[in-house]
């Protein structure tokens, strides 16, 4: 598992096989190398996967491996099987009803169902038991911007997105630019959001200052706001 975190696919991959070897019926075993390819980046592999959960599952019998069952609806999340994904998932909430990834999935898939109000629903029940939830706060900014045009409520709540990050995630820069992008294509050049947004990605900056990543997307934050000669010059900078 520990060279699968690190993006070692290759050798994690080699890892579970020599284990599942030795132990043909491991569930978990089974259902991480379903992971793994999903995770993998390979076309090649990430189509065998669901064979790999179904194996784990059956393997586990009446136990219902989580990792298994979770990774079948990422897989079929991907794959644009929404209505079998959210199948899944429900199992997930039914069986595991303290695992809230389940329901920030769940709001997740019905989101890109179009089924907004029960996300959004599915999101605030997660809130109700975790208030610094990240996914959780991040689709309810989007719906607050994309559903009911409701910026400057959106900006404070980017804000509370902010806060969680730097309590949960302070050193982790990729997470607050991929916080922080949605945000400022979907704002409408609204100028709080925007400054909101920002936020984020200074942040990011000052943990990681000199990748180009971050200098573009504070450039592109820039140029929305209208400084035009601070987005060239940080354009020029990345």
């Amino acid at each position: 598992m520990f060279f699968w975190h690190i993006g070692e696919h290759k050798r994690a991959r080699e890892q579970v096989i020599q284990i599942l070897e030795v132990q043909p019926d491991y569930a978990q075993a089974t259902a991480l190398l379903g992971w793994i390819d999903l995770t993998s980046g390979r076309e090649s592999l990430e189509k065998k996967c669901q064979k790999y959960f179904d194996q784990a599952l059956s393997q586990a019998g009446a136990k219902k491996d989580l990792d298994a069952i979770l990774g079948k609806a990422k897989f079929l999340t991907r794959r644009g099987n929404f209505a079998e994904a959210l199948e899944q998932l429900n199992s997930i909430v039914v069986l595991y009803t303290w695992f809230l990834p389940a329901l920030n999935e769940k709001a997740s898939v019905l989101m890109m169902m179009g089924d907004w109000e029960q996300a959004l629903d599915t999101a605030q029940r997660v809130l109700t038991t975790d208030s610094y939830n990240i996914e959780a706060l991040r689709l309810t900014t989007i719906y607050l911007i994309t559903r009911e045009a409701r910026y400057d409520v959106a900006a404070n709540r980017i804000l509370e997105i902010l806060r969680s990050v730097e309590r949960q995630e302070p050193k982790n820069p990729d997470l607050y630019l991929s916080l922080a992008r949605p945000f400022a294509r979907l704002a409408g050049r609204h100028a709080g959001v925007l400054k909101a947004s920002m936020q984020l990605v200074q942040l990011a900056a000052t943990v990681r200052p000199e990748t180009s990543a971050v200098a573009t997307e504070h450039a592109y934050h820039l140029f929305l706001l209208g400084n035009i000669e601070g987005s060239l010059k940080k354009y020029r900078a990345a």
